[in-house]
Parts: C-alpha cells; structure tokens; sequence
C-alpha cells in the first residue's frame, strides 16, 4: 500500500521554525554534505556517492520534501543569493515527491509557480535516478514561457546539465546521466502528444484551461511507474474547472495569517481577508498595526483528503514576497481591489468567483419538452411509419475510471431520434447503461432501436475497434449502416472519411462544429430539436449544462482563436454525444453539406440510407428545412 502523508508532517514550514530536534539534524546533515564537497580524501564516485547519501538523509527527514536542499542546489538563483523556501513557506507543499499522491496547487496569478514548479522538477531529475517526469500545458504561451524559465534553471543548478551528442537537451526534452529524463509538450484538444509514453510524474500547468475528459488518457503515461506522482496548478476563475475540481476533493490547506493576538486571518475567504489589505501593506483595521502576512500556517478544511492522497493548497498573491516587500506591487493590489473587486478576488486572491457560461439554460432544454406522446405511444408510431427516418446513436462509456484517484463517471448512453410529418427532430428514446458487460448493452441497444424501428446508427470510435466488429457481426444489424464517427479537432472539415482507419464508414467528425449544430438546434427560436415531457427527460437532458466553451490557442494557417467544449469535471456530458451522433448521422441521411467529396458523400449515403418503412420515407422536406438554419455549418 502507498503510504500516507501524515498531516501534521505536511507544514514543513511549520515544523522547521518550532521542532528544535529537527533543526539540529537538518543542521548536522548540511554541515556533513558541506564536508563531503569539499573533502580532499574522496575522491570521483566516492563523493558522488556521499553526497546523494546526505542528500537522501535530508529529504526522509523532511518527509520526503527538498524544500531545505534548495539552497544547495541554487545557490545564486533566482537573485543573486542562494534560494529559500523559508522565504515562501507556502510553497514548500510543491517539493514532495511521494508514489500514488496528487498535490493540488490552486493559486492566483504571480506567486513564483513557474519557478518552483521548474526547481522542483531539476532537482528530482537529479536526486532519483531513472526518474522521468512530464510538463503539460494546454496552450502554446505557458509552455513556451516553462522551457525558457526551466533553461534558465539548468543553468543555474549546481550541478550543469550534460554538453553533447550522448544525452540529449532539447527545447521540450533533456536526458540526464542518471536516465533520468524531462518533457514539455502541450496537450489541447487530444492526448496525441503523450499516447504511448511512460513517466513517473505528470505535472498540469494552467490546469483550469484543461479539458477533463482528456484527463484520463493523460495519466495512462503513468500506469507503468511505480511512484505515480501528480501535481496540479494554475489559477481557478470559474467552479467547473479541472483545477477546482481537484481541489476541492483534496485536502484544501488554505493559508491564515497569525495576528498579534493569536487570531488568524484565512486567505482563502475574500470577505474575511480583504479588509486587512491597505494601501500599501497588510494592516489590522482595527489597531492600524502593519501585519507580515508571510507569518503564518496552512489550515486544512477537508483533512479527508490525505485519506486519498490528495494535497490541495490555496495560495494567493498576497502572501508572495516580491508582492509584500514591495509598496509598489503592493499598492496595484490595493488598488485592483479598489476598481474592480471580481478581479481582485479572481487573479489577486486565486478564488473562483462563478460557473463558467453555459451553452444552453435549464429554461431552453424545458422549452424543447413539448411531446405528449410516453414511451409506448412512439415505439407504436415509429413502427407504423409516423416518423419520416428514424436513426440512433450511442457513444461508448466505461473508460473514464481513474485508478490513482478513484474517480468513474463515464456510462454508456443510446440515443433514437425521428424526423416528425412537419420537419422537426424528435428525441424519441434515451437510456444509460451503467455496471453491464459490453455484450448485455449491445443486445439492450439493438432491441430498443429496433423497438423504434429504426435505420442506420452511428456510434463513437471510443469503443475501439474490437466492440464495433463484435456490433457489426449482431445478427439483427446491417453493418454497412453503422457509421463510427470519430472526433476531430477544431480546424478540421466538419465531416470527412478517415485517412487512417480500414474500417467501413469510418468518420472523422468536428467535435465543436458538431455540438454547436446540435445546440443551435435547442435554442433557436423555433426549435428543431423536441423531446419528450420534462419529468421523463430531465435526467438525461441535463447533461447539456454540464459543458462550456474555452477559447484555445491558434492553429497554424487559421485566423484568430478557436473554441472547444469543455465538460463538468465531476459531471457526466453522455447524453449530449450520443444525440450528437445520432443527429450529426440524420444530417448525412438528408443529404445536407457534411462532407465536402460529392463521391463519399455520396458513397456514404447510398450506405447508410434505406431499409425499413420508417426510414424510406421523403427526406426532403426535413433536408430543407435544415438547411435554413445550418447554412453557416455547411457551406
């Protein structure tokens, strides 16, 4: 079993200002490693050998920390004066490096994350050998500015980096000696850049800015490694971010400053702290006594979470140095305060302030609950040929699970919708298929779309390779009318054939083009999408407020930012893929502008189209009439 973090071991800060024991024997130990630098006995190896001994002794000490060696390893970095953490106790939290344990840094913008972050990262590769650590960023700007500030760290560390052909030292990739190794890549709308890969630890700067669902790929990198370390950091503007989602399922350590009177002021309370910023330093609005904010300790508000493993610490600007030792950075937070109280709270004090902007409302998806008809009654019209086509989607679920930090909220879900006699989308069945093998689900999907009589079904490539040809060989489905669609990035063709998949109707399909039809399709004025009662869908219909857009960087050859959907980190967004296969495959069926090849589009058609009553009806009424609201999405 992984050991756990002691809580009373986890405020080194603490711990070296009160425990004189401990002092003495970090004292002991430095002296000793001093000795062995600058011993004329050992020689080569020998002094190798005898400092990663006192190195090691130190860290057990510390509870597994290098906080205190960082002097060590920088000794004119970064000013002109060896590094001390006692001069950011806050950040201390950062340089643990246990197996099987997440650390959470939620903070505001400025308080020296880059730098700790980069020592903390130098310094291990150098401490454990063979160990092997991965920088993500999810945009272009963080990473850039990460390899430059690390440059500059290798530079400065004590012990230079190796020159030559031997071990490489790239822009976003350094090998060292002692097989230990460093990466930086950007991971934004796919895990591409990391599949494959195998490392100790995974470190997600700008955290906030990540996709959840590509968190789970993400760490397979560490399914191999026997310390599976994770550090999460950036700065939380809104509640439905990554960040503060692991944050707030970790331990929560938030920083209260100690008042003369034995008092404390929580850091992590805008209403409570903000009174105590003046003008041009922390003061007690009481007495009007000056107040060093970096005297202090981290108090936990979920202790829990060092049952999980989860280190979660809030660190605002307030308490960083170069802030409080300066009046005048000290003034420009006053007076952030002052002018504009959301920014304050957001990027001075690292507080997530509101929900990020949702695509639809609660009001919306009621507006769309306008069919009568129950269960029973559409499976009879579906039958009797009511619904001009009917087509189903399902998106594959299960594969969510994270074993390190015990979270599952993935399931799979089938959607079967119609077109209706006057030209509107019909949600006509949903159901999630939670805690069932994947053969009992397939046989529960094809009975209910037959029970609706419906034609062609698409599905997502998530399920891989194997699950599609176990549905293909069903003895009740056409296998040339199941079309797999598989998600492409922001700047691709809306739909297009795979260039790299054997398999037949094979996709590639925009995930933000896609969605934002399906969502156009609820919130226009006259909706195209419908569903049943409320009290039937609500369940199912409110996974739609569980995504929200984030701008991302540029692509190469594009004008200006794009956008992806982003989900709820802690809720699940199955419903909304489902109907978006199923409606993206309806729109291929009436023929609207998806594919750009008039040859596979066509091939694609002819394939899918046809079969039984229900779906060999006019088409061409519903082609139309989608059309007119669409024609942004398709020309």
């Amino acid at each position: 079993m992984p050991e756990i973090l002691a809580k009373e071991h986890i405020d080194l800060a603490l711990r070296l200002r009160e425990d004189e024991g401990l002092i003495r024997a970090l004292t002991m130990l430095k002296t000793r490693m001093a000795e062995v630098h600058s011993s004329k006995k050992l020689k080569g190896l020998q002094i190798v050998e005898a400092e990663e001994k006192a190195m090691f002794d130190v860290w057990r000490l510390c509870g597994r920390n290098i906080s205190t060696l960082m002097p060590w390893f920088f000794p004119s970095f970064p000013k002109k004066a060896p590094m001390s953490m006692m001069d950011r106790p806050f950040n201390m939290v950062l340089l643990y490096l246990l197996p099987y344990h997440a650390f959470v840094l939620r903070g505001s913008r400025q308080i020296g994350k880059t730098i700790s972050i980069g020592t903390r990262q130098r310094t291990h590769a150098h401490i454990f050998h063979g160990l092997s650590s991965m920088y993500i960023a999810p945009h272009s700007e963080p990473l850039n500015t990460y390899c430059r500030k690390y440059v500059d760290i290798d530079r400065a560390f004590r012990f230079p980096s190796p020159v030559g052909d031997k071990f490489k030292q790239l822009k976003q990739y350094k090998e060292y000696p002692n097989g230990s190794k460093v990466e930086m890549v950007r991971v934004q709308t796919s895990a591409t850049p990391v599949r494959g890969k195998t490392y100790d630890e995974v470190i997600m700067d700008e955290c906030q800015l990540f996709d959840p669902g590509l968190e789970t790929e993400v760490l397979e990198v560490l399914s191999d490694s026997k310390i599976k370390s994770m550090l999460y950091a950036g700065t939380s503007t809104t509640t439905e971010t990554l960040l503060e989602h692991r944050y707030q399922e970790g331990t929560q350590g938030v920083w209260h400053v100690l008042l003369d009177d034995g008092k404390t002021v929580n850091c992590g309370n805008a209403d409570e702290v903000m009174p105590y910023i003046g003008e041009y330093c922390m003061v007690d609005p009481k007495s009007g006594r000056p107040i060093n904010p970096l005297r202090g300790f981290y108090k936990y508000e979920n202790p829990a979470g060092f049952d999980q493993n989860i280190i979660s610490v809030h660190i605002p600007q307030i308490i960083n140095p170069d802030k409080v030792n300066s009046v005048s950075e000290w003034n420009g937070i006053y007076k952030t305060m002052i002018r504009d109280k959301k920014k304050m709270i957001q990027e001075k004090l690292g507080i997530p302030v509101a929900e990020a902007n949702q695509e639809v409302s609660e009001s919306d998806l009621k507006r769309i609950c306008v069919i009568p008809d129950g269960p029973d009654e559409r499976k009879k019209k579906c039958r009797e040929g009511y619904y001009r086509l009917v087509v189903s989607g399902f998106d594959w679920g299960g594969s969510d699970y994270n074993p390190l930090l015990k979270t599952k909220i993935s399931s799979t879900c089938h959607a079967v919708i119609g077109v209706s006699p006057d030209d509107k989308v019909h949600i006509l069945h949903l159901r999630r298929h939670a805690g069932k093998d994947y053969k009992t689900i397939m046989n529960q999907i094809v009975a209910d779309h037959l029970a609706h009589a419906g034609g062609a079904m698409a599905s997502d490539f998530g399920g891989g390779q194997q699950y599609h040809a176990l549905l293909r060989t069903h003895p009740n489905v056409n296998a040339s009318r199941h079309v797999i669609f598989d998600y492409s990035a922001p700047e691709s063709a809306i739909c297009a054939p795979s260039k790299t998949s054997s398999l037949e109707n094979m996709l590639m399909l925009n995930r933000t083009e896609s969605i934002t039809a399906l969502y156009l399709a609820i919130v226009m004025d006259n909706p195209m999408l419908l569903a049943p009662s409320w009290d039937e869908m609500e369940d199912y219909l409110r996974d739609f407020l569980n995504m929200n857009r984030v701008l991302i960087d540029k692509e190469r050859g594009h004008k200006g930012r794009r956008f992806v959907y982003h989900r709820h980190p802690s809720r699940t967004d199955d419903v909304v893929h489902a109907l978006n296969f199923a409606y993206s495959l309806l729109r291929l069926c009436v023929q609207q502008l998806l594919i750009e090849d008039p040859a596979a589009r066509t091939m694609i058609r002819n394939a899918v189209y046809g079969g039984n009553p229900a779906s060999m009806r006019s088409f061409n009424p519903f082609a139309k009439a989608l059309s007119e609201y669409a024609t942004g999405y398709d020309e």
